[in-house]
């Protein structure tokens, strides 16, 4: 199934950035760089899920960075991120990885984990796995930035109507396993995390949130 679904981003990378700003205009964008300078100077900084390379590129002209680890299902979209940022004076310090959430374990003492956009791939029985195996590469007071939708805000109304759209598309065309919003968040904070900051966008359908981890 993980083979299918990487096929699937690899036919819409090329048109995935548009697609979203069609539907949300720069909102998702905005969501997801919200907080990058949050970021300390000198981290070890994981992005799974990172998509075609523009958020790469925010974080290296924005953070001076150690190590970027930018780990993606899809081939197609590591391939324009290698476009977008092979010519970045930090990019020597950025290593571009074709996996997934199974080949994450080798990783470990990350100060700052991104996800944008990824956790709402997961279903249920699966998302509890992925926020541990997650939790576990971070050090300890390491910091993660979820961006993602909100799991409460979109239950009701024309919120329900576009997740539901959005559901139907991806399954479609990426086979995605997941069929419904679950409450991200409140996965993590059942765990050894609590939230420091949260700003929400697009008629609070989207959320940025940093989380901490305790120990």
């Amino acid at each position: 199934h993980l083979k299918k679904v990487s096929k699937g981003f690899d036919n819409v990378a090329k048109f995935y950035d548009l697609l979203a700003f069609m539907v949300f205009g720069n909102q998702l964008r905005k969501a997801q760089i919200y907080f990058i300078k949050e970021i300390p100077s000198d981290s070890i900084i994981f992005i799974i899920g990172g998509g075609t390379g523009w958020l790469l590129a925010e974080v290296l002209n924005q953070i001076q960075i150690k190590e970027v680890i930018y780990i993606d299902a899809s081939q197609k979209m590591l391939d324009l991120t290698y476009q977008k940022n092979n010519k970045h004076p930090q990019f020597s310090k950025v290593k571009l990885v074709h996996g997934t959430e199974k080949n994450i374990k080798q990783y470990s003492q990350i100060d700052f984990l991104i996800t944008p956009f990824i956790l709402d791939v997961f279903t249920p029985t699966d998302l509890p796995i992925v926020i541990q195996e997650l939790s576990k590469i971070l050090k300890k007071e390491g910091k993660w930035l979820l961006v993602d939708f909100d799991g409460q805000q979109t239950k009701k109304g024309i919120a329900n109507f576009f997740v539901q759209l959005m559901y139907w598309f991806f399954t479609l065309t990426c086979s995605i396993p997941a069929k419904k919003l679950e409450d991200f968040e409140n996965h993590i904070l059942k765990t050894n995390w609590k939230r420091e900051k949260a700003n929400y966008f697009y008629f609070n359908m989207v959320k940025a949130v940093i989380l901490k981890k305790l120990f």
